[in-house]
């Protein structure tokens, strides 16, 4: 009635960890997402003005509901950035840590050498 998996209402008698993994994700796609939309839209209505709105948004932070384990995130953070999908800014946003001043750039931190000649040297 509620969409509520049954490992989560400790139901475990046909749970693995793979299912009840998948289970929790259904969960938050399934009953949490479609609300947690609308609060956000609501509280955005509510709490902010039409002037604000344009540049300034409500959000919920789900990262610990929705986040892999922390070395399967470090994992695929760094093949992000070492196939240059991601800078280390965005990284950075996806681990809600504030940006760095040298992070807007799509170098692979594993290969890239910074290049400290001059012009004339390089030629």
């Amino acid at each position: 009635m509620f969409r509520v998996p049954p490992p989560l209402l400790f139901e475990l008698s046909r749970a693995t960890w793979s299912n009840s993994e998948q289970m929790a994700r259904q969960f938050y796609d399934l009953t949490l997402k479609p609300w947690i939309a609308a609060l956000q839209r609501a509280y955005s209505r509510v709490l902010l003005s039409p002037d604000e709105r344009r540049d300034t948004y409500i959000e919920f932070n789900l990262e610990s509901l929705l986040s892999a384990d922390h070395a399967t995130k470090a994992t695929a953070y760094g093949q992000y950035c070492a196939m240059g999908a991601l800078t280390a800014n965005e990284v950075r946003a996806g681990l809600n840590v504030a940006p760095h001043p040298d992070g807007d750039k799509l170098d692979n931190p594993h290969i890239t050498t910074p290049d400290n000649r001059s012009a004339d040297d390089a030629a």
